[in-house]
């Protein structure tokens, strides 16, 4: 009897054992937004079989601008590091490195700065992006992680959401219902896909303990649209 305990000791102490690696990393910053300064967007897109794209965006008014030199003019300084990995645990990445950008003041009229890196992150594995943004001049720095998805049947990193007014991507999951969109396949064999359409409203969760009955979320569409592809036509989204 003494065996089988000192067995089973055993083996939870090491099946706690990568629970308690992940355990300190502080990932605070991703669960409390209100610490941060900025707040990129990105959006990660697939655009062949060996090539992952991430777009990102940050607004003019979160970096500090200082003037360059003897110029009256200002600049801001951002530095994008980043490390495909395929788990939190990862010691060694699948591909990192740092891309640096000198940003104008008077180069950014809708006080947005945009910009792309394309990443290492072939088929056949899924893995996770761990972005880290540093505004040089202010010396600090805000960071992020996002997954690949590389083998799922119709991943949503096969496809982007383009403005149909500016052919600039959405980095956002939502946008206002007086936008006219475009859909880019951009890794996908598939020519044709579903776009359902719901009009259902979500109510607030009840409280704790409460007794009212929680009427039942209907999933199905109120609207179904085939979209071709390969016409990248106009999508309307006011309905």
């Amino acid at each position: 009897m003494t065996r089988i305990i000192v067995i089973f000791l055993l083996v939870l102490f090491a099946g706690c054992e990568g629970t308690q690696k992940i355990s300190n990393r502080n990932l605070a910053y991703l669960y409390t937004p209100a610490l941060n300064f900025m707040y990129p967007d990105y959006r990660v897109c697939s655009i062949n079989p060996d090539t992952s794209r991430v777009f990102f965006s940050i607004s003019s008014e979160e970096l500090l601008f200082m003037k360059s030199g003897d110029s009256n003019s200002f600049y801001a300084s951002i530095a994008v590091n980043f490390r495909v990995l395929f788990n939190y645990e990862s010691k060694i990445p699948i591909d990192s490195g740092t891309l640096y950008f000198d940003i104008p003041q008077d180069s950014l009229p809708d006080n947005l700065f945009s910009a792309t890196i394309d990443v290492y992150a072939p088929d056949s594995s899924d893995y996770l992006i761990q972005l880290e943004m540093t505004d040089i001049n202010r010396q600090q720095a805000v960071g992020a992680f996002y997954k690949i998805d590389r083998t799922g049947l119709q991943p949503s990193e096969n496809f982007m959401v383009l403005d149909a007014e500016t052919g600039k991507p959405f980095l956002k999951n939502y946008t206002n219902t007086q936008a006219s969109i475009r859909l880019l396949n951009t890794n996908s064999n598939r020519a044709q896909i579903y776009m359902r359409f719901f009009n259902a409203g979500f109510p607030l969760s009840k409280p704790p303990f409460s007794n009212d009955d929680n009427k039942a979320l209907s999933y199905k569409s109120d609207q179904t649209f085939l979209i071709d592809l390969d016409k990248s036509d106009i999508i309307s989204l006011d309905k």
